[in-house]
């Protein structure tokens, strides 16, 4: 069977199309990889130390440490109030450029959300005095960290599929 010029065309177009395929789906993956590294190692890195004083401070004055009223609205209104949400603010500034980073990242906007919402319902039960808002600041601390294991699993589960090694806590 004799091959003419028009079929070699359209075999040449054929592996170009498949080449440039190939080509694009690893760009794809680097650029998955790219943003999960800046994502965590750059954006989550740097507003990370806030989160963690907060809760820090947090339970410092609650559970064992808990010294009254008084002492916890104190350290919630001048403290971790302020900081916590300006640790909101920022991280809702951090923008992921690739859809699997913005999805993965939507789990950490609401953990900080929920968490946010945990400390200002504390600071309104014992303004109120009501103490059936403690197990509402319970249940929003409750979905801060399903939704943070959320967060901390996919992390994972996305640096195992790009080949990328993190150290969470």
């Amino acid at each position: 069977m004799k091959v003419g010029t028009a079929t070699w065309k359209k075999i040449g177009l054929l592996i170009g199309i498949m080449t440039t395929g190939f080509l694009l789906a690893g760009c794809l993956a680097d650029n998955v990889a790219r943003d999960l590294g800046v994502y965590v190692n750059r954006d989550v890195y740097s507003i990370a130390e806030l989160e963690q004083g907060c809760l820090d401070r947090y339970r410092s004055v609650t559970g064992v440490n808990y010294h009254g009223d008084e002492s916890l609205y104190r350290i919630l209104k001048t403290e971790i109030l302020p900081v916590y949400g300006s640790f909101c603010v920022m991280a809702r500034k951090i923008e992921p450029r690739t859809e699997k980073v913005k999805r993965l990242h939507s789990y950490y906007l609401q953990a900080a959300h929920f968490r946010l919402r945990g400390f200002k319902t504390v600071a309104l039960a014992i303004e109120s005095r009501d103490p059936d808002l403690i197990r509402v600041a319970n249940d929003n601390f409750s979905k801060a960290a399903d939704a943070a294991n959320q967060w901390r699993s996919q992390v994972g589960d996305l640096a195992e599929l790009h080949g990328i090694k993190f150290k969470l806590n």
